[in-house]
């Protein structure tokens, strides 16, 4: 007998859209090379490391069991924000080598607005998707904790910007840092699908996929750092909303630190 107990619908609805999110973000962060005409451009190893060792500064900076970093370190926040914005927003800086890949993208003001729209428009599109299979597969049975788990799916849920804390970040100054990562994704699924691109155009020559590789083959280390601010124009009293993704992929094979 498992001691394991048995999840209950709201807690497995929740599951289930929080796997929609996943992929809303996914899609609206990586879908730029082919929705918003995003070039790849190279960014050397040096300037990569910055981007790396900035990152990992701020995420441990960050004020206790929260995204907001402390007030002290919103300064260096935002010099990062500026040096990415300074290498060209929109498009993908990369950085590569045997078994590591390093993404570098900035997006400011109308380019923001972008990014939430397209998030969201991920978002309702998954959650939609998803209620009308669960329901045809499921329709034929009629116990309580399938219509629970049905009518839960269909609960209203919070627009991925106020996951993002954006109303926080537009309204004060502060910094906001997420983290997220996966011991395994598939590269083909972020390169090929997500981006429409080739694997050789991100990864080094000698990590490209041989043709039949199975799934377990092309599963890369993944860690993104989500920095957000906006910054106060002196001369217009305006606040810009700034958005910096680093993206840390390494070769499940690989031993690697970070």
């Amino acid at each position: 007998m498992s001691d394991e107990s048995p999840v209950q619908p709201a807690q497995r609805a929740r599951e289930r859209i929080d796997e929609i999110r996943m992929y809303a973000e996914l899609g609206a962060i990586y879908e730029g090379t082919h929705k918003f005409d995003a070039d790849i451009r190279p960014l050397s190893g040096n300037t990569a490391r910055e981007f790396q060792q900035g990152v990992a500064k701020l995420a441990r900076q960050k004020v206790e069991n929260s995204s907001l970093i402390h007030p002290e370190s919103t300064s260096d926040a935002l010099g990062l924000l500026k040096r990415a914005v300074d290498l060209g927003t929109n498009d993908y800086h990369l950085a590569r080598k045997p078994g590591e890949v390093i993404l570098v993208r900035s997006l400011v003001g109308p380019q923001v607005d972008q990014f939430y729209e397209r998030m969201e428009a991920h978002l309702k599109a998954g959650i939609e998707g998803l209620r009308e299979d669960e329901e045809q597969a499921l329709a034929w049975k009629d116990d309580p904790e399938t219509r629970a788990y049905l009518k839960a799916l269909g609960e209203p849920v919070d627009p991925m910007a106020l996951r993002y804390a954006r109303p926080v970040v537009k309204q004060h100054p502060v910094a906001v840092l997420s983290t997220w990562t996966a011991d395994e994704i598939s590269i083909s699924y972020l390169v090929e699908s997500i981006m429409q691109r080739n694997i050789s155009d991100i990864v080094d020559p000698a990590n490209v996929p041989e043709d039949g590789m199975d799934e377990s083959q092309l599963a890369w280390f993944f860690r993104l750092f989500s920095l957000r601010a906006a910054p106060l124009d002196p001369d217009t009293k305006q606040r810009t909303e700034q958005i910096l993704f680093f993206t840390f992929l390494q070769k499940t094979d690989d031993d690697f630190e970070f």
